[in-house]
């Protein structure tokens, strides 16, 4: 049963996150573009009527956001993509339309969580693809689609060809 008053659906990306909620007594629709500041994330859903659970896809972005959200005791879930339900025939894909879609269906209960790994064992994991991780491969960790992946999983943002730690 869902309990919180809002439902918040995120769009998460390397570089900024597109939020949408739905207030659940009113069905206001609340949209914001969002840095990936956790703090800027948290500062908005405080504006947002409360309670309120949020929701974003599994990604490359790892679960720095999910931890961080439930240490501050707000709900959260991480979905797997694979398991969405789309509606026949929406073939168009935009950020704000992937947030509002999210909301709704964190409000109906039709989202499918994924487990969330301990801190350990994402590190575990690595963060690239396994044949880079093999030894002797010179090459590992450098080409760009490596870094895509990879740096946003370690804090690491890229703008304007220089590194920024978040």
């Amino acid at each position: 049963m869902f309990t919180e008053r809002t439902s918040v659906g995120l769009d998460v990306h390397a570089r900024s996150i597109v939020a949408a909620a739905v207030d659940g007594q009113t069905s206001e629709l609340h949209q914001a573009r969002l840095t990936l500041s956790f703090e800027h994330v948290r500062s908005w859903l405080a504006t947002l009527p409360g309670p309120v659970a949020v929701a974003y896809e599994a990604g490359p972005t790892g679960f720095g956001l999910y931890r961080d959200l439930t240490a501050a005791g707000i709900r959260c879930e991480v979905v797997a993509p694979s398991k969405l339900q789309r509606p026949v025939g929406d073939r168009v894909k935009t950020d704000v339309r992937d947030a509002i879609h999210l909301a709704r269906l964190l409000r109906l209960g039709e989202t499918t969580s994924v487990s969330i790994p301990t801190v350990e064992q994402e590190a575990a994991r690595g963060s690239g693809p396994g044949p880079r991780r093999l030894p002797g491969r010179s090459d590992a960790g450098t080409s760009p689609a490596f870094e895509a992946v990879a740096a946003p999983r370690h804090g690491v943002r890229r703008w304007g060809g220089l590194d920024r730690r978040a």
